[in-house]
């Protein structure tokens, strides 16, 4: 039996597995669409079109109908690497406030303790380093530095959006995906979850492609499908 099931290879589940390839554990991410690619394109002028979905085939529409609050760019980018192929780099923190919210032990976890630095120190210094050195909150514009100097003026803690970014020349520019870096071997394209059913004997079954596919038995499983397809699973 399979240790651990990502399921979907977007932002999230390509973020979850990096987290378990450096744990050393055995798992699969599952991905419903093909495999076309891992490299960020947004900054890409040959395929800037492909941020219009109309043209993108790995675009799957969900719920954009006449009188819903869901526009035609609300869907699924069934690719491997997901909408983190056409993210701009952004990376914040949590705020203090709402963290304060969650579990004590996902706190630490992820702010770390005086011994151990946590998953943000350790995420950041890793985007740093593919920067190439680079401070995240370096501004980019003279009007980005502009503004935030404007704010420190008046008080506010003001910095330039973190990005995690680094230019390539004539103006160009592409964001870190954690999907770069993953195994292939890890990941199996082409095949949709289409319910998790629980193992009387533990662990959980994975019925793939409506029972067409095969099936797939994991002790734990990472719903990382978007919003709506974690909602359906």
């Amino acid at each position: 039996m399979l240790d651990t099931a990502v399921i979907g290879s977007g932002m999230a589940g390509t973020a979850v597995a990096t987290e378990l390839e450096r744990l050393g554990r055995e798992y699969i991410v599952l991905e419903a669409g093909p495999h076309q690619g891992r490299a960020h394109i947004a900054a890409d002028e040959g395929s800037a079109h492909l941020a219009d979905p109309a043209q993108d085939p790995a675009f799957t529409p969900f719920l954009a109908q006449p009188g819903t609050p869901y526009g035609p760019l609300s869907g699924y980018r069934r690719r491997v690497g997901g909408r983190s192929l056409y993210w701009r780099g952004i990376c914040l923190r949590i705020e203090d406030d709402a963290l304060r919210e969650w579990p004590a032990e996902v706190r630490r976890a992820l702010l770390g303790t005086d011994g151990e630095p946590g998953l943000y120190a350790r995420t950041e210094a890793a985007l740093r380093a593919w920067s190439g050195g680079t401070r995240l909150t370096q501004a980019r514009t003279e009007t980005e530095e502009a503004m935030a100097k404007e704010l420190a003026g008046l008080g506010y803690p003001a910095v330039p959006t973190p990005r995690a970014i680094r230019t390539l020349g004539q103006g160009r520019w592409e964001a870190y995906s954690p999907v770069t870096g993953l195994p292939s071997e890890r990941i199996r394209t082409g095949h949709r979850v289409s319910a998790v059913r629980k193992r009387a004997e533990g662990g959980y079954s994975l019925i793939l492609d409506d029972g067409d596919g095969p099936a797939l038995d994991a002790r734990h499983i990472v719903l990382c499908a978007g919003t709506v397809g974690n909602i359906e699973l």
